[in-house]
């Protein structure tokens, strides 16, 4: 479309750019306002599905009668289940008046964005030729939220963001358990060593044992003479280290 001089309401200063700064900044707020339009359409579609799948009826059995289908349905509700979880974290994420974290922004706009072409598809093909057919509302749902999948940034451009920031947070998390395998090791009063050598046989590589020595840990390190081996020791607590490194997990959601 050509924009003429007498279509624009206001002339700018093109050699400002504050204003795209400030459209910018709040890419996130569009980037979930974004995935909550699919998911609320997807849900629709859903909710439509369901309801036509009980009243459509071949010999003495309705469609919502046959197990095939109705895996259907129960795939479709997961996919939407998942999107709206990873939507509600990153919202929480943001606090009020905040802005949401970036990474579980692209995160929730990717998985809304697959979930409602999913979801949308599968509704269609449950109505068979009437969900082709624009006498019923599920094509039109497609269609609008097959826009949606491109505004604000197209899922290949959301994945974009883990490659970016997602190793950050992955590196992040690490020196996070490599504190926490020193809170929780098991090792009596008499193994206890204060020096760095003692940390060899734990996993830890030069990185781990500078962030340890920095973060005061270093004289509560012993080698470790439990059996048992690291994953039984430390899986719970590293799970526990993944909740609370991220402030929005799930724990922390609005019921």
């Amino acid at each position: 479309m050509r924009i003429e001089p007498s279509d624009v309401l206001v002339w700018g200063d093109a050699g400002n750019s504050d204003s795209f700064k400030t459209l910018i900044a709040h890419i996130n707020h569009e980037r979930c306002g974004n995935a909550a339009m699919c998911i609320g359409a997807a849900q629709g579609a859903l909710e439509y599905a369901v309801q036509y799948m009980g009243e459509r009826r071949i010999g003495d059995k309705t469609l919502g009668d046959f197990q095939g289908l109705q895996w259907k349905i129960a795939d479709m509700a997961t996919q939407i289940e998942g999107a709206r979880l990873l939507l509600q974290r990153a919202v929480h994420m943001a606090g009020p008046h905040g802005t949401p974290p970036a990474l579980e922004t692209a995160m929730a706009k990717t998985a809304a964005n697959l979930a409602a072409k999913f979801v949308c598809d599968e509704a269609i093909q449950l109505l068979g030729g009437y969900g082709f057919s624009r006498e019923y509302p599920v094509e039109r749902v497609y269609r609008d939220i097959r826009g949606l999948c491109i505004g604000a940034g197209t899922v290949e451009v959301q994945r974009a963001q883990y490659r970016v920031r997602h190793p950050a947070g992955a590196q992040e998390r690490e020196r996070f358990r490599a504190v926490d395998r020193l809170e929780h090791l098991e090792v009596a009063p008499s193994q206890r060593a204060g020096n760095l050598d003692s940390q060899q046989g734990l996993g830890f590589d030069e990185q781990d044992r500078g962030t340890l020595a920095a973060a005061g840990k270093v004289n509560d390190v012993a080698h470790r003479s439990v059996s048992a081996p690291p994953a039984a020791h430390l899986g719970a607590d590293n799970a526990a280290i993944d909740g609370q490194f991220h402030a929005g997990s799930a724990r922390d959601l609005p019921r």
